[in-house]
């Protein structure tokens, strides 16, 4: 798990790399959203998540293997 202080940058940043946030959620104070690569959104849009992200009141995020 990293630790960011400005999760709106985050999600901008990783937007900008070409990935596209494909849902947002509040869970018990933390935000978390799911990501995806541009190119494997498009080509199958049934597959899960690849990248799972949470952040806290401290802009925390995780990311899962492939």
């Amino acid at each position: 798990m990293l630790y960011v202080d400005d999760v709106v940058a985050e999600k901008a940043f990783w937007q900008a790399a070409g990935f596209i946030i494909v849902s947002e959620s509040q869970v018990t104070d933390f935000e978390t959203f799911d990501m995806k690569n541009h190119a494997q959104h498009k080509r199958q849009r049934r597959l899960p998540s690849m990248i799972k992200h949470s952040s806290n009141k401290y802009g925390s995020y995780s990311q899962s293997s492939f």
